[in-house]
């Protein structure tokens, strides 16, 4: 199928592919492999870089064809046992190390507040690099970095992500970490140093804390941060494709 027959001509722009992501994960039927009937099996990387993401049957995430907008979907996570994973693919070779810069874009929205987790890179040990929610009110987006050797920091925003559609970006130059709400920075630089952390997985609408109660319509990892014109770009390109 052409890019120019998606509906409203949705993924026709390439904007993200021009930020060199590792990977760009876009919630449209053509990027999506169903078990069965509005369940996602699998969520293809758009880059090329072979991170596709995959579940097991009783923790794929639903495909909502109107979760985003009135025709416009998203995949749905029920913040209980929904979830995507994979533990192979250029994202995931590319995270291990120390002090190793990336950064997250996404079109989200959070439903419920709670303690929810995002997304994570994990492995059998201590390793965590989180994208969280916090557990108190107001909700606000937090990113945890744990080591190998079980050393963590914690970084929690100010800014409530509420419960309606927006965008959040997440920029860790190495040492330290700076985090979006919409055209809103919120923390900026924040220290956020830790020692090497070695990854064998990734995992998307969950952390160790709990499960994503809400919906991704987009989401990205590049491998280095973004700069803040490029999130204004960002977040520009977001509610024109999407709304």
């Amino acid at each position: 199928m052409p890019l120019s027959t998606l509906t409203n001509r949705r993924g026709s722009s390439n904007f993200p592919l021009t930020l060199g992501p590792l990977a760009w994960y876009y919630a449209h039927e053509r990027y999506l492999v169903f078990a069965e009937p509005g369940l996602i099996a699998q969520w293809i990387d758009r880059t090329g870089n072979g991170n596709t993401l995959g579940s097991l049957a009783s923790n794929r995430p639903a495909w909502s064809p109107n979760g985003w907008r009135t025709g416009v979907g998203a995949v749905d996570f029920d913040g209980v046992t929904q979830f995507l994973s994979t533990t192979s693919g250029g994202m995931l070779a590319y995270m291990t190390g120390a002090d190793i810069p990336f950064s997250v874009l996404m079109t989200a929205r959070i439903d419920a507040s709670n303690d929810h987790g995002i997304c994570y890179w994990l492995d059998g040990g201590n390793a965590r690099s989180h994208i969280r929610t916090n557990n108190a009110p107001p909700e606000t987006l937090r990113y945890v970095r744990t080591d190998d050797a079980a050393t963590s920091v914690t970084v929690t925003g100010t800014l409530d992500m509420g419960t309606s559609n927006n965008r959040f970006g997440v920029a860790f130059p190495g040492t330290t970490v700076s985090t979006w709400r919409g055209r809103d920075l919120d923390n900026n630089a924040t220290a956020c140093n830790v020692g090497t952390c070695t990854f064998s997985t990734f995992e998307l609408g969950r952390t160790s804390v709990g499960q994503m109660d809400g919906v991704i319509t987009e989401f990205i990892v590049l491998p280095r941060t973004f700069t803040a014109a490029e999130w204004e770009r960002y977040v520009y390109y977001s509610i024109g494709e999407f709304g």
